[in-house]
């Protein structure tokens, strides 16, 4: 497959989105009711990173979504911390009169709406400086979407896409929230989110951060994710540190020796995990996450190992039980949650666990160095990501940092990369293996 970097020439205009900049390989434009043209941006890809067809098709898929056909619903998020507008495509040509108003909303987010086929294309979420509930930096679920691409597609990350609304499409789902909230509980953080959309929208649309440079639409970012369950067990930090995941990835002894005495589906299980926790390690590092920790903030999904090859829980829904339980299911570690990244300067805490850093697979370990030697990275991230001038300034130095970091350490034997599963099943992820993955 081709992947695409696109050659960046000028500077992007920050006194909020300008619809014109070019971005992106593709822009798709509808126009609302209103008469505003709204945009969504299918994003260039950094070279040689690792982007599926799955991911290319999703982002396609989401970019022809249409705030505004008869099948199309919208309705407000309101648990959780943050406001947001949650993206709903069916087959029925009535669905927006029927569906978009606050009952059935509340139906729909309890996946209680059985008279029609409903997809759920994803959260279209904003910058909200005026929540205090809420740390969202829409350049941070963009930026994960496209670094764990180029760390090797780690974690499950969501996607995530550039998008704008009219401002009174957004006002209308603040409507359908004010009715939901006399009707169920909402959460404070969205209350306080809806709140301050209300009063920013009656103003004169000038706060840039989330308002287009024209002042007629707010731009966000459509994340679509999925297919996880919330990790209660490991939701603390104290709790993670508990796992054996955990614990290898500080352990300064081999993995082999770790793994010692395990049978087979034990140590490709082990591996798995110590890698996903090694590949959190880094990206929070790189995009200076604050919010990994705190609760509920870290998810499980299962992949089943037939003998031959992984298999995804869709790809064994059509299998028979029998077949299924003659499979290895093994857990892995994902991040869903990924708003709460490029919010300080101050990383040292993330900086301390990559310091307690003693394993990593080789393709994460590969993926940090090339990263680190795209050229206009920079600039890639300011136009795709919409990182400020700052942040990807201070992005692109945490990546210098850290592939240094990793290859002095790989090379004076103090990080073992040694997460390889044929590796480690071959008995050959040995301190020796590890030196030959350094260059």
């Amino acid at each position: 497959m081709k992947f695409l970097m696109i050659i960046l020439s000028s500077q992007i205009a920050f006194a909020g989105l300008n619809l014109n900049d070019m971005r992106g390989t593709e822009i798709k434009r509808y126009i609302s009711p209103n008469g505003a043209t709204e945009i969504c941006v299918i994003p260039a890809h950094l070279a040689g990173a690792a982007y599926s067809e799955s991911d290319l098709k999703r982002e396609k898929k989401i970019c022809d979504f249409n705030f505004y056909k008869d099948s199309s619903v919208l309705c407000p998020k309101y648990n959780s911390t943050s406001a947001a507008v949650i993206a709903y495509s069916t087959q029925s040509a009535t669905a927006k009169k029927d569906l978009q108003n606050a009952k059935q909303c509340i139906a729909l987010d309890g996946d209680k709406v059985t008279t029609v086929s409903v997809e759920k294309i994803g959260k279209f979420k904003q910058n909200e400086p005026f929540n205090e509930t809420t740390t969202t930096n829409i350049s941070s679920p963009l930026a994960y979407y496209h670094v764990s691409r180029a760390l090797g597609h780690i974690l499950n990350i969501p996607i995530a896409v550039i998008r704008t609304m009219d401002i009174k499409g957004h006002q209308e789902v603040n409507g359908i929230f004010n009715e939901l909230s006399k009707l169920t509980k909402v959460s404070a953080g969205t209350k306080a989110g809806w709140k301050a959309f209300a009063n920013l929208h009656q103003g004169k649309h000038d706060e840039f951060s989330v308002y287009t440079s024209d002042q007629g639409q707010i731009y966000g970012a459509i994340v679509k994710g999925g297919g996880t369950i919330k990790a209660y067990d490991i939701e603390e930090e104290s709790l993670i540190a508990k796992t054996a995941f955990y614990k290898a990835q500080q352990s300064s002894n081999s993995i082999l020796k770790i793994l010692n005495g395990a049978n087979e589906s034990a140590k490709r299980e082990l591996v798995l995990q110590t890698g996903d926790m090694a590949d959190m390690v880094v990206i929070d590092t790189l995009l200076e996450q604050i919010d990994r920790y705190s609760g509920s903030n870290i998810e499980t999904y299962n992949i089943f190992w037939n003998g031959q090859t992984y298999l995804s829980q869709k790809d064994v829904e059509g299998l028979s039980v029998e077949e299924v339980q003659k499979m290895k299911k093994i857990k892995r570690l994902s991040i869903q949650d990924t708003d709460a990244g490029m919010m300080s300067s101050q990383n040292l805490r993330n900086w301390e666990r990559v310091e307690k850093l003693r394993h990593i697979s080789p393709s994460t370990y590969k993926g940090v160095l090339a990263l680190a030697r795209i050229p206009d990275l920079k600039l890639f991230m300011q136009r795709e990501t919409l990182m400020s001038d700052k942040e990807s300034s201070r992005f692109v130095a945490s990546v210098i940092k850290m592939s240094q970091k990793l290859e002095k350490d790989c090379r004076s034997g103090r990080l073992l990369v040694d997460l390889d599963v044929d590796a480690v099943l071959s008995n050959l992820a040995t301190p020796s293996f590890s030196k030959s993955q350094c260059p």
